[in-house]
């Protein structure tokens, strides 16, 4: 029989890299459960009192403020965009087509609208001049908000990508919001614009059953 010590080098040797990979998989699943813990659910607040009528109604969204603080990470390889509040905007443009009762107008018609006028729809944004830019377009409300962060990257294990936002649809006579939420969204990819389509679809369908 062979003594018992001539194996303990050996043993050690493969035991660490064992031990290695299910503590890389422990912390995984623990900043998994710690992410998931953050991430709050939509919840759209409605207007039940707005007096709506059986018509149909313009909604014109506007470019989203741009609140989004660059930075770095020593963790994170942190990707950010330019103009992140005309990316939101085009989704909310996207996925709220077929809201019942509301049409959008198109974004491409707005800037034209304002070319024409020699306006910049930027300054008349920032003004919350909300009643000019809704006669303008021709809009019964309007959908503004603000794009408090957005980006995604990579670390060593994997990729992510973090949205916050808040919106309101106002309307344009009275000023009255009709609906708002504010929200963060989160997701193990690298697409922004694939978490912000599944936002902007659950905002949407709770508006249609809120809004009946």
């Amino acid at each position: 029989m062979l003594p018992t010590a001539q194996f303990g080098p050996a043993l050690k040797g493969q035991v660490r890299p064992v031990l290695r990979k299910r503590l890389l998989a422990a912390i995984g699943i623990l900043l998994m459960l710690v992410d998931c813990a953050g991430t709050q659910s939509i919840v759209v607040h409605t207007n039940m009192n707005y007096p709506l009528e059986d018509r149909l109604y313009m909604i014109a969204i506007l470019p989203f403020d741009d609140n989004v603080k660059r930075r770095t990470s020593p963790v994170f390889n942190m990707n950010f965009l330019d103009d992140p509040g005309n990316y939101v905007a085009y989704y909310f443009g996207k996925g709220l087509i077929g809201l019942p009762r509301f049409r959008i107008v198109e974004r491409s018609s707005l800037q034209s609208i304002f070319q024409e006028q020699s306006l910049y729809l930027g300054e008349l944004v920032a003004q919350q001049d909300y009643k000019k830019i809704g006669k303008l377009a021709n809009a019964d409300f309007l959908l503004v908000g603000q794009v408090n962060d957005l980006w995604w990257g990579h670390d060593a294990y994997t990729h992510k990508a973090y949205v916050e936002c808040t919106f309101r649809i106002i309307s344009v006579e009275t000023g009255e919001t009709l609906a708002s939420s504010d929200f963060i969204v989160r997701d193990y990819s690298s697409d922004p614009g694939r978490i912000l389509s599944r936002a902007v679809n659950d905002i949407a369908k709770q508006i249609r059953q809120k809004l009946r």
